[in-house]
Formats: C-alpha cells, sequence, structure tokens
C-alpha cells in the first residue's frame, strides 16, 4: 500500500480494529482515492449509463438528415472510455464477489459450517505476531497522523498489520477457490480504437499482440515516476509488449511543449528513445540550454534539433494532442493498453494485469 493510503488507514482506524473490508468495497475505495496524475481540467462525475442501441438506429433527426447510433459512438468512444472504465470496474468487482460468495457456501456446505464461519477459520485464527519491527517502522513513519498516546498509537498499527495479513489470507483463500473452480469472467472490457502511425516511436517487440500507447508531459512527476515501471514491463514481456510514446504536454507545465517538440525532432534523428529517457531522468528546468545539452548528450545534432522545433516538432506534438483529444485523453500519464485504459501512476501489477487477461483473450481467439 502507498505511504499516503497507509496514513489514510492508519489514520481512520482511531485506534480500533479495522474489519476487512469485502472485495467490492475494496475497488470502490480505490476507484475513489484514484490513481496519481498530472490533470489538465477537473474531471465531471458519474455518467449515468445508457441502453443499448442497435448500430442503425437513428439517435438524433434533424431537416435535412439524421445521425446513427454508429455515428454517435465514433465520436463519443474516447471521451466516454473512463466512464465505462469505471462501471466495468464496480461490474468486475461485485460479479467476483457474487462468485465468491457461491464457492464459500458450497465448501462451507462440505465442511458442514457456516460460510461465515468457513471463511474466519480460514483467514482470521492463528495469525502471526505481527512483525515488531514494522510496527517500529510505521510508528516512526506516520507519527504525526496516529493518537498522542503511545499504547494507543501502537494498538492502532497492530490493528492495522493484522487487518493486512487477514486480507492476504483473504486473497489467497479466493484465488486458491477460483482456480480449483476454473473460474472465467467473461465480462467484455471497454475498450477504443487507437491509430498507429508509421513513424510512432516503439520500443518493445514489433509485432507483439500487446501495445500499450502511452501519453505523457515531460514535466509531469507521475509520468517520470511511471518510467522504471514501463521498463519492468518491457523487460518482463519481451515478445508480448510494445510501448508507443504520444506526447500530451500539460498548459500547467509551461515547458513541457517545448520539451516535447524537442522530442519529436531529436525521433526525426533516430534518437527519440535516448533523448526521452534523459529528459525524465532530469528533474530540473527545461529551459532552451538544457534540451540541447540533453540533446548533445544523446548523440544528437543540437542545431538540427534547435531548427527542427518551432514548425516540424510542434507540428507532431499538436498531431498527438488531437488524438489525445479525439480519445478523451485530457490527463497524464494515460496508458491504453490494447485500447483499455488505464489511468494515472500505477505499480507493475496493475499493468500485468491487463496484460496478462488480454493475452489470455489473445490465446483464446486464436483457438
Amino acid at each position: 500500500m502507498a505511504p499516503g493510503r497507509l496514513a489514510a488507514a492508519l489514520a481512520a482506524g482511531k485506534g480500533a480494529p479495522m474489519r476487512r473490508r469485502t472485495l467490492g468495497e475494496g475497488l470502490l475505495v480505490a476507484l475513489a482515492v484514484g490513481a496519481g496524475g498530472c490533470a489538465s481540467q477537473p474531471r465531471i462525475g458519474a455518467v449515468p449509463a445508457a441502453g443499448p442501441v442497435a448500430r442503425e438506429a437513428v439517435v438524433a433527426r434533424f431537416a435535412t438528415g439524421a445521425i446513427t447510433a454508429a455515428e454517435l459512438e465514433r465520436r463519443a468512444a474516447g471521451p466516454l472510455l473512463a466512464p465505462r472504465q469505471r462501471v466495468y470496474e464496480v461490474e468486475v468487482a461485485i460479479l467476483e464477489g457474487m462468485v465468491f460468495d457461491r464457492l464459500v457456501e458450497e465448501a462451507a456446505r462440505s465442511a458442514g459450517v457456516s460460510p461465515q464461519a468457513f471463511v474466519e477459520a480460514e483467514t482470521g485464527r492463528d495469525l502471526p505476531p505481527v512483525d515488531e519491527a514494522r510496527v517500529a517502522e510505521l510508528l516512526a513513519q506516520f507519527r504525526a497522523q496516529l493518537p498522542a498516546d503511545d499504547t494507543e498509537a501502537r494498538q492502532q498499527v497492530v490493528a492495522y498489520l493484522q487487518d493486512e495479513a487477514r486480507k492476504a489470507r483473504f486473497d489467497a483463500l479466493k484465488e486458491r477457490l477460483f482456480a480449483a473452480a476454473g473460474v472465467e469472467l467473461l465480462l467484455e472490457p471497454p475498450r477504443v480504437a487507437v491509430p498507429l502511425r508509421p513513424d510512432d516511436q516503439v520500443r518493445g517487440h514489433p509485432a507483439a499482440p500487446v501495445t500499450i500507447v502511452e501519453f505523457a508531459d515531460f514535466q509531469c512527476p507521475y509520468c517520470r515516476q511511471v518510467q522504471p515501471i514501463l521498463a519492468h514491463v518491457l523487460a518482463r514481456y519481451p515478445n508480448d509488449v510494445r510501448l508507443i510514446f504520444r506526447h500530451l504536454p500539460l498548459p500547467s507545465h509551461p515547458q513541457a511543449r517545448a520539451a516535447a517538440s524537442a522530442a519529436a525532432c531529436a525521433a526525426r534523428q533516430g534518437g527519440f528513445w535516448a533523448f526521452h529517457d534523459r529528459l525524465f531522468a532530469h528533474e530540473g528546468e527545461l529551459d532552451e540550454g538544457t534540451l540541447l545539452g540533453l540533446a548533445e548528450a544523446a548523440g544528437l545534432d543540437p542545431a538540427r534539433l534547435a531548427a527542427c522545433q518551432a514548425e516540424e516538432g510542434m507540428a507532431a506534438v499538436e498531431a498527438d494532442l488531437e488524438a489525445a483529444k479525439a480519445l478523451g485523453v485530457d490527463a497524464t500519464p494515460r496508458f491504453l493498453i490494447n485500447g483499455r485504459l488505464l489511468e494515472g501512476f500505477q505499480p507493475l501489477e496493475a499493468f500485468v494485469a491487463v496484460i496478462e487477461d488480454e493475452l489470455r483473450r489473445s490465446r483464446g481467439a486464436a483457438k
């Protein structure tokens, strides 16, 4: 759990033991907290679901023509991707909870106990003592958020660690029951078609079955923090994943557009990724002198890069901005994994979960 989430969990406990969240509750909390990212504008709230409409159905008429559901979907698919993704995640959580409840009922019936007793026996009994070194570490790290009384503070940390241990057992139980029952979730995730271009900057296997399109800003701290995770992804899936970079410099970062233009010009010298890596590794200002210095360090011709920036470079950036707008992408970092949305800074496990699901779907389609 991230430090901020941990601090919130500890602070919320008020010294009382923390109960185990249900699967659905845990997901809804995660959705409410959200992932780290740089936003260009406030996000809208909940979007009500609309019923299915036949693609050929007319959804609007006017004096000189009409608009069909298919036309509306083409225009709305990008802007609606994020709210549809949230609906999908809630549906998956509820569906998994329903499956889990059924499997627990069957297992409890076989054991001759109640479902509650079965789960408690599997997750809550005979917990090992908490690691005192870990208790001391958390007490020191989150002392300001904990009760002033040392005994109460320790009780809260111990309760948190015990809850984490129960959760780990609960997750293991769920995984074991699902594996034994051969559970398959057949809900289709929302996705959007992402047009690819011959001049796309690609890392990874060029014919990989999974394509990650990253929208990023060179001054976005979350974009910088996710770069090592993307490197791990490519190392873990050398033949199955390719990464494509798209520029989305935000107005809140005054030097981001110039940096993006410089990176687009670096691509014209065949040095995009070397320059890209140096831009994200550099934590200071990205003024013109710095950009040219980083270009030279990347083995590029600074004079050629400077001459390219104002027109060619900016044109490439504008093309990416238009593509982002069409896809409903307005903040960074954002990832479209085979058209499936992953928002903000995410841990390696989040990428792996979507990639593995896409590979499973790909293998299933090939049968």
